[in-house]
C-alpha cells in the first residue's frame, strides 16, 4: 500500500501533528477479548476433566 517507509513516516506525521492525546486509565477490552476465549477454552477442558473422573 506504501511505497516505502519515509512515506509511512510522512503520512503518520502529518495525522499526529495536530492531534490531541488522551490517555485513558483502566483495562482494555483488545486485551481482555483476546484473554477471554482462552479461558473459555481452560474452563471448558476443566468441565470436560472432571466430568471424566469416576
Amino acid at each position: 500500500m506504501f511505497p516505502n517507509a519515509a512515506c509511512v513516516v510522512s503520512l503518520v506525521d502529518r495525522l499526529v501533528l495536530r492531534a490531541e492525546v488522551i490517555l485513558i486509565d483502566g483495562e482494555s477490552y483488545r486485551v481482555k477479548d483476546r484473554a477471554s476465549p482462552a479461558e473459555q477454552r481452560a474452563s471448558r477442558r476443566n468441565a470436560a476433566r472432571q466430568e471424566k473422573k469416576p
